[in-house]
């Protein structure tokens, strides 16, 4: 998923609200600014994943499509070079979305790891806590959200009637925040115990990297790429 297709989302469903200045960056951009053509996925303790972006067709609204770049290369070189819509590290592997929409965990970096499919029609962007991962599943626009246990393997489709949803983000005590346009306009809603409760917001994530959840605070850029700090409840809200 690409912001630009967010952003559509967004406006078909009534996005509205002044934008404010930005706040401080997502905290992938605080790492060492990455070669000219290259983006950054993700940063961990044992190097980087880059990502070279391919040149959309004309006229079209594809995926967005990157050559992964595993820095170093040692940490996975069966990985390095292929084709990924997203990939991040998780625990002591990494977990990626290939072109066919396949979420794939490859765990063990320091040893001859095997590639394991964990989900199938999956959309990013790849939302991650300790060894869990929450992603948005489904035939686009009708995404659902959906996460798993990269360590059991165990999956689990959360939503079933909160079409379209996207980036959602993972929060301390396993609660999970994400957009949600299925009452014709944007919602941002806690998913945990019970009902998801809605967090009022007239700023919504829309970007290709998933939003964090840090010390209180939803990060997140929203469609003018301008990067928000917004107080959430790690329980209750307003329905």
């Amino acid at each position: 998923m690409n912001r630009a297709y967010i952003g559509a989302l967004l406006w078909l469903v009534g996005c509205g609200g002044d934008v404010e200045p930005a706040s401080q960056p997502l905290a992938q951009e605080e790492a060492e600014e990455p070669a000219a053509g290259f983006v950054v996925l993700d940063v961990g303790p044992a190097g980087r994943l880059l990502g070279i972006p391919h040149e959309a067709p004309p006229n079209a609204d594809p995926d967005r499509v990157v050559t992964l770049r595993v820095e170093p290369a040692s940490l996975a070189p069966e990985l390095d070079g292929l084709a990924v819509l997203d990939a991040r590290f998780v625990g002591d592997g990494i977990v990626l979305i290939d072109t066919e929409h396949a979420l794939l965990h490859r765990g063990a970096l320091e040893t001859a790891g095997e590639m394991v499919t964990l989900d199938v029609s999956v959309h990013g962007p790849i939302a991650v806590r300790d060894m869990t991962v929450a992603y948005t599943v489904g035939e686009a626009p009708f995404l659902e959200v959906a996460r798993a246990d990269v360590e059991t393997g165990l999956r689990e489709q959360l939503t079933h009637d909160l079409a379209p949803t996207w980036n959602p983000a993972l929060g301390p005590d396993g609660e999970i925040y994400v957009v949600s346009g299925a009452t014709g306009g944007p919602r941002l809603l806690r998913l945990g115990d019970g009902e998801p409760t809605v967090i009022p917001t007239e700023r919504f994530p829309a970007s290709v990297r998933a939003p964090v959840v840090e010390d209180g605070q939803l990060i997140f850029e929203d469609e003018s790429g301008d990067q928000v700090r917004l107080a959430v409840p790690s329980r209750g809200g307003a329905r």
